[in-house]
């Protein structure tokens, strides 16, 4: 039984349900004809689909890692799941628009306590080289030919390990009277958090003001030297770079 049919066996009927956006496309919004005894009217509706897993998703372990950080605030919580499908609670909200530096120190803060939390005791550590050969192993000769880089690829130690989001951008971050919820958990994974804000300036369009603004804030609470988090932050972009076109190239193939 996947969580959807689980949900309105146990409930109402479903009268609404919408896909949501995103890059993945292995999302819905479910709303029932009436709350739940606790409240709960909307809902997240993962399902692991052939998609998803040719692009290393994997929604059980979004939900084991949610379920982990069940105590923090700007987390979505997991209302139920089975191995290949999860209800995750809707929360209310806007998408940001823009990192003006309420928004960033907020986030700075949030990471910071999402990267001091201590790890839970199942693992799934993301190893960039390890994920860049196997999205390189889905591709097509002719597409990884289409690519300026091949294998083998650099392996990169970390400096700590801490749990990170690893997909950090405005439509994730949701803003509601003056709460920040950081949603869409699934790229989830044990890593580097310099990892995490490799990717999260990469994927951003932020200016040297911003950037550092957003780091002495982070690392105003992180005990890690500045400029050694830097010139790791630096290694780590190449490889980065290569992940972005790797993921593209085969997510295209299979639209």
């Amino acid at each position: 039984m996947n969580a959807l049919t689980w949900l309105t066996k146990h409930s109402q009927a479903v009268i609404f349900r919408k896909k949501l956006a995103g890059l993945t496309a292995c999302s819905q919004m479910i709303e029932l004809s009436t709350p739940l005894n606790d409240g709960q009217r909307k809902f997240i509706f993962r399902q692991q689909s052939a998609r998803a897993t040719l692009l290393a998703i994997n929604y059980a372990q979004e939900a084991y890692i949610l379920q982990h950080l069940d105590a923090l605030p700007f987390t979505p919580k997991v209302y139920y799941q089975t191995a290949n499908s999860s209800l995750l609670t809707w929360l209310e909200g806007k998408p940001a628009t823009a990192f003006d530096p309420d928004l960033l120190e907020q986030l700075a803060l949030q990471l910071a306590t999402l990267h001091a939390y201590p790890l839970p005791k199942q693992r799934t550590i993301l190893q960039l080289a390890e994920r860049c050969q196997l999205l390189w192993d889905r591709l097509t000769p002719s597409q990884q030919h289409q690519l300026n880089f091949c294998p083998p690829f650099k392996k990169i130690e970390p400096l700590q390990l801490a749990i990170c989001h690893h997909d950090l951008h405005l439509a994730n971050l949701i803003q509601h009277q003056q709460q920040l919820f950081i949603i869409d958990w699934e790229y989830s994974a044990i890593s580097d958090p310099v990892l995490e804000i490799a990717l999260f300036f990469q994927a951003n369009t932020l200016n040297s003001v911003q950037k550092q603004f957003f780091l002495t804030t982070y690392l105003s609470k992180i005990n890690l030297n500045e400029p050694l988090f830097k010139q790791k932050m630096a290694e780590y972009t190449p490889a980065i770079q290569q992940l972005s076109q790797l993921w593209y190239a085969l997510s295209e193939a299979i639209t």
